[in-house]
């Protein structure tokens, strides 16, 4: 079975946005193993669904990408913060409601 703690430590941080049929490829895990664990991880908030629908939906790591964008961001700004003074480098674009 692909426990909940292999997606988490090693698969998830690599792929923050993901499908089950990726995470079988990537786990090596049956399907089956790796929907129950994604369906327990999507109760527990640590996943959200990205698609409508119940089949070929995508998740993404609650928060992850946002953490990524704003590191990022934090790295492009002399002072740390691009919200203060303007990026020296090109950076992602910050979410509305930051």
């Amino acid at each position: 079975m692909a426990t909940i703690a292999q997606l988490l430590d090693e698969v998830l941080p690599q792929t923050p946005i993901t499908t089950v049929a990726q995470l079988v490829r990537l786990t090596g895990r049956s399907p089956q193993a790796v929907k129950e664990a994604v369906d327990r991880l999507h109760r527990a908030g640590v996943l959200v669904q990205t698609t409508a629908g119940r089949r070929n939906r995508a998740f993404e790591v609650d928060g992850l990408v946002e953490l990524i964008a704003g590191f990022e961001r934090s790295l492009a700004s002399p002072v740390g913060d691009t919200a203060v003074e303007s990026p020296v480098r090109p950076v992602p674009r910050r979410s509305p409601d930051h």
